[in-house]
């Protein structure tokens, strides 16, 4: 993707697209590390524009880069470390809920309760289950 920076220049909702599914699909690859670090990459590119804030773009940094962050810490069984993002998730989901789709805010909540009761909490588990209904 280096090599090819100069074609997302004006799409960066192209590049987010392409990091997204390299995140995904090592992930799916067991390849934990990788993924931890394309991810690192997806959150900070906003910052690497010299452009004002676009809504839209701090709305899927959100909600793709959570939903793929709380992915593979399920996957590689990392259950304590996902449920630390739950405030995180909290305030995202208030910053942004009106903007997301009822079926985004669901996924979203049901990958927080997966992580929770992995990590030994059936109670939070079971919060984040109702929020979702």
């Amino acid at each position: 993707m280096e090599e090819q920076a100069e074609r997302f220049t004006d799409e960066p909702n192209l590049l987010f697209s392409v990091l997204s599914n390299r995140i995904y699909v090592a992930s799916r690859l067991g390849l934990h590390e990788e993924a931890r670090r394309l991810l690192k990459r997806f959150r900070l590119l906003p910052l690497q524009w010299h452009k004002a804030p676009d809504p839209d773009l701090e709305l899927k940094v959100f909600a793709t880069g959570s939903s793929l962050e709380m992915a593979l810490y399920a996957r590689s069984g990392r259950f304590e470390e996902g449920v630390v993002l739950e405030k995180a998730l909290v305030k995202g989901l208030e910053q942004h809920g009106e903007r997301l789709s009822p079926l985004r805010q669901s996924g979203l909540c049901y990958q927080m309760a997966y992580l929770q009761f992995g990590a030994g909490h059936p109670d939070r588990a079971l919060k984040w289950s109702h929020r979702q209904l």
